[in-house]
């Protein structure tokens, strides 16, 4: 995420194992000797062990494609808070990529600051002539809390993004973020759909394995 933003980040995630088996033959082991096939036996043929496909890599987010609003956001419960954040934090790397703000606006309260520190930044860039890249941002936990049945709740979401560059109108790069995790605390209204309140954040020390 960027400066300016609140307190987020600097500029705000597969194993594969092999494993092998070896057999031995008890006649072997007891004999010390390795026994020979009967005469006019063909020797066993060994299939030769087919190799280990490679995995194919995920394709990379298009920021320039809108994220989707989850289904669980249609209802007014912890889920639905959670999920409601969740798209909220998405919608973040969207809007300075493509400068648009529209879902955005949409969710955001009058008086909530983070998300008028993010209006303010895209609305300057562009005025700027500057363009930033900064990457998907990728959530790996999120938790809703009901506080008022139907009317107010809180949102946890740790997520992640990956580096970033402010660009100038030229091309050149006039800014880089390195990224990292961060855990953002969400306040939030429903009024037939999520508003949010306010957003703060704070850095995580270890980054996501």
């Amino acid at each position: 995420m960027h400066p300016g933003d609140g307190t987020l980040r600097r500029r705000m995630i597969m194993r594969v194992v092999v494993g092998a088996v070896a057999s031995a033959l008890c006649v072997s082991a007891c004999t010390g000797s390795t026994p020979k096939p009967p005469q006019g036996t063909d020797s066993p043929t060994v299939t030769p062990t087919a190799p280990t496909p490679t995995p194919t890599p995920s394709p990379t987010l298009d920021l320039t494609v809108p994220p989707v609003a989850p289904e669980a956001m249609a209802t007014p419960s912890a889920d639905g808070a959670a999920a409601a954040a969740t798209y909220f934090t998405q919608l973040y790397a969207y809007a300075y990529a493509t400068a648009d703000l529209t879902a955005w606006k949409a969710m955001s309260e009058p008086d909530c600051q983070f998300c008028e520190n993010v209006i303010n930044g895209v609305t300057a860039m562009v005025a700027a002539g500057e363009s930033d890249t900064s990457s998907a941002v990728a959530v790996f936990d999120s938790f809703g809390t009901e506080i008022d049945p139907g009317v107010a709740y809180s949102a946890t979401v740790r997520a992640n993004q990956g580096p970033s560059e402010r660009r100038d109108k030229a091309g050149n790069v006039i800014s880089r973020g390195v990224g990292g995790d961060v855990e953002l605390y969400f306040a939030l209204a429903w009024r037939d759909g999520w508003f949010v309140r306010e957003v703060d954040t704070k850095l995580l020390d270890s980054p996501t394995p």
